[in-house]
């Protein structure tokens, strides 16, 4: 039986292959070169949950996503606090303008080229001096350098580096994600096909939830 995960691949060789899909997509025509980075439709997932909270009490679980991979494992850790006795809002990071009302925040990325989607990235540097001072979780959602090695442990850190070079998370946690190339754009359908990637879904809810109810404590403590 083949193995379904895609094929180990190094930052080097990853850099490379995004390379060449772009020089190619390049000497396309304008019109195609821009067809080949559009990107699909994706529902970003806004959700309020656990009720009705004192002022300066809630939790906020902000994310950035290419695929809504991410949005999904945002919205299950907000259910998660909840069900702790949270009061937690799930919300895209663009859509985000203030922390007034919220003790606490949760930020969470994508990976795409071995780094924090932009968005993702701009918001904690916006938001710097706020989150400096209160409870700060980050979470990241990958497919690639997923296990115990020191060079995947490594290279985890290394995607979230800059972010944590700005605000220093109190936890922070690896997820594995998921491949689904009907919410690829085609350039990353290009380099997926390149690395010989297939769809699979590595997503472990069980980790996911476990994980958010052990963050809650430090995130409420005072």
């Amino acid at each position: 039986m083949s193995d379904p995960r895609p094929n180990p691949i190094t930052r080097r060789r990853f850099l490379a292959l995004a390379g060449t899909a772009l020089g190619g997509t390049a000497l396309a025509c304008s019109g195609l070169a821009l067809w080949a980075t559009r990107e699909p439709n994706i529902e970003l997932i806004q959700t309020t949950c656990g009720g009705d909270s004192k002022v300066g009490d809630k939790l906020l679980v902000v994310y950035a996503t290419k695929s809504g991979t991410t949005s999904e494992v945002a919205q299950a850790i907000g259910k998660s606090l909840c069900d702790k006795g949270a009061a937690v809002d799930v919300r895209p990071v663009k859509s985000v303008t203030s922390l007034d009302g919220y003790r606490a925040v949760i930020v969470g990325s994508a990976i795409r080229m071995g780094n924090w989607l932009p968005e993702a990235l701009e918001f904690v540097k916006k938001n710097q001096p706020l989150l400096s001072q209160m409870p700060t979780a980050f979470f990241t959602v990958h497919l690639l350098h997923q296990d115990d090695s020191e060079e995947s442990r490594q290279t985890r850190l290394a995607y979230t580096a800059p972010a944590r070079n700005i605000v220093t998370p109190r936890v922070e946690a690896f997820f594995a994600g998921k491949l689904e190339y009907a919410k690829l754009s085609i350039f990353e359908k290009l380099i997926s096909n390149a690395m010989k990637a297939q769809e699979q879904d590595l997503r472990d809810w069980n980790k996911i939830r476990m994980w958010a109810e052990g963050v809650y404590p430090a995130l409420v403590s005072a």
